[in-house]
C-alpha cells in the first residue's frame, strides 16, 4: 500500500520536471501552463481568482502568485467587472498554448507508452476514483 503513494509522488515529480524542462523555452512553469490551459478550457466562464484557486484546490495566495507572473509576462490580462476581476488570455497566451500542444502530446505519449487504449481508460478511472476518495475522506 505504501508503494502506491510513493509511486504517485514519483510520477508527480517526474511529470512536473519533464514539463518544466519543455516549458522553459516559453519562460513558463507547469503550474503557469496549467493555469493557461484552465483559462482556455473555461473561456465562457467567470474566470476569477477564486474560481481558479477552487478548480486546482490551492490557496488564493498560490494562485495570486501564478497570475501575477503570467500577467507580468503578458500571457493574461485582468479586467474589472463589477466587484470581481475576470482573467483573460492575451494573444501571446493563445499562441503559447498552440505551440505547446506538441510538447504536451510528447509528455503524455512518454508517460502512457506501451498502454493500450483500454488500459489508459482504466488508469483514468482508477485515478479519478482515488481523487474522489481523497476529496471525500479529507473533506477537500
Amino acid at each position: 500500500m505504501i508503494q502506491t503513494g510513493i509511486y504517485l509522488k514519483k510520477i508527480q515529480v517526474a511529470l512536473e520536471r519533464g514539463r518544466n524542462r519543455l516549458l522553459k523555452q516559453y519562460d513558463l512553469t507547469a503550474p503557469q501552463m496549467d493555469t493557461l490551459v484552465y483559462l482556455l478550457l473555461h473561456e465562457d466562464s467567470e474566470n476569477t481568482l477564486s474560481a481558479i484557486a477552487a478548480y486546482f484546490g490551492v490557496k488564493h495566495t498560490s494562485t495570486i502568485h501564478v497570475l501575477k507572473l503570467l500577467e507580468k509576462k503578458a500571457f493574461i490580462f485582468r479586467e474589472e467587472t463589477g466587484r470581481s476581476k475576470r482573467i483573460f488570455l492575451t494573444e501571446k497566451g493563445y499562441r503559447v498554448l498552440e505551440e505547446d500542444k506538441k510538447a504536451l502530446e510528447y509528455v503524455y505519449g512518454v508517460m502512457l507508452d506501451g498502454m493500450t487504449p483500454t488500459e489508459r481508460l482504466q488508469l483514468d478511472q482508477y485515478l479519478q476514483r482515488i481523487y474522489e476518495n481523497l476529496k471525500r475522506g479529507f473533506s477537500l
